[in-house]
Protein backbone atom coordinates (compact mmCIF):
# COMPACT_ATOMS: atom_id res chain seq x y z
CA UNK A 1 0.00 0.00 0.00
CA UNK A 2 1.27 3.38 -0.48
CA UNK A 3 -0.28 6.54 0.55
CA UNK A 4 -1.88 9.34 -1.21
CA UNK A 5 0.33 12.67 -2.30
CA UNK A 6 -2.15 14.80 -0.46
CA UNK A 7 -2.78 12.69 2.65
CA UNK A 8 -2.06 15.32 5.19
CA UNK A 9 -4.47 17.42 3.33
CA UNK A 10 -6.84 14.73 3.65
CA UNK A 11 -5.99 14.62 7.16
CA UNK A 12 -6.94 17.83 8.12
CA UNK A 13 -9.23 18.90 6.04
CA UNK A 14 -11.44 15.61 4.45
CA UNK A 15 -14.94 15.21 5.98
CA UNK A 16 -14.76 11.46 5.98
CA UNK A 17 -11.95 11.73 8.74
CA UNK A 18 -14.17 14.14 10.71
CA UNK A 19 -16.87 11.84 10.49
CA UNK A 20 -15.14 9.10 11.48
CA UNK A 21 -13.84 10.43 14.43
CA UNK A 22 -17.32 11.17 15.15
CA UNK A 23 -18.30 7.83 14.63
CA UNK A 24 -15.39 6.82 16.98
CA UNK A 25 -16.96 8.75 19.45
CA UNK A 26 -20.47 7.22 19.30
CA UNK A 27 -18.59 3.27 19.34
CA UNK A 28 -16.75 4.57 22.74
CA UNK A 29 -19.60 6.14 24.26
CA UNK A 30 -21.89 3.06 22.70
CA UNK A 31 -19.33 0.69 24.81
CA UNK A 32 -19.80 2.93 28.41
CA UNK A 33 -23.52 3.60 28.33
CA UNK A 34 -24.08 0.01 29.34
CA UNK A 35 -21.91 0.82 32.57
CA UNK A 36 -23.40 4.29 33.73
CA UNK A 37 -26.81 4.26 32.34
CA UNK A 38 -28.42 6.98 33.62
CA UNK A 39 -26.37 9.49 31.90
CA UNK A 40 -27.88 9.79 28.43
CA UNK A 41 -32.08 9.46 28.33
CA UNK A 42 -31.71 8.27 24.62
CA UNK A 43 -31.74 4.03 24.10
CA UNK A 44 -28.55 2.38 23.06
CA UNK A 45 -30.45 1.45 19.50
CA UNK A 46 -30.56 5.05 18.67
CA UNK A 47 -26.45 5.26 19.36
CA UNK A 48 -26.32 2.40 16.86
CA UNK A 49 -28.30 3.97 14.32
CA UNK A 50 -26.64 7.27 14.09
CA UNK A 51 -23.39 5.67 14.26
CA UNK A 52 -24.12 3.78 10.78
CA UNK A 53 -25.52 6.62 9.37
CA UNK A 54 -22.23 8.12 9.97
CA UNK A 55 -19.88 5.72 9.02
CA UNK A 56 -22.07 5.66 5.62
CA UNK A 57 -21.92 9.12 5.16
CA UNK A 58 -17.94 9.02 5.67
CA UNK A 59 -17.55 6.92 2.78
CA UNK A 60 -19.73 8.73 0.72
CA UNK A 61 -17.54 12.27 1.80
CA UNK A 62 -14.74 10.09 0.55
CA UNK A 63 -15.88 10.19 -2.93
CA UNK A 64 -16.67 13.98 -3.22
CA UNK A 65 -14.49 16.24 -4.26
CA UNK A 66 -13.52 18.80 -1.32
CA UNK A 67 -12.09 22.38 -2.32
CA UNK A 68 -9.06 21.81 -0.11
CA UNK A 69 -8.63 17.95 -0.50
CA UNK A 70 -9.14 17.50 -4.17
CA UNK A 71 -6.21 17.76 -6.48
CA UNK A 72 -6.61 20.72 -9.03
Amino acid sequence: MKPIHNWRAVLRYGWSVRLIIIAGFLTGLEAILPLVPDILPIPIEWLAVSQFLIVMSALFARFIAQSKVSDP
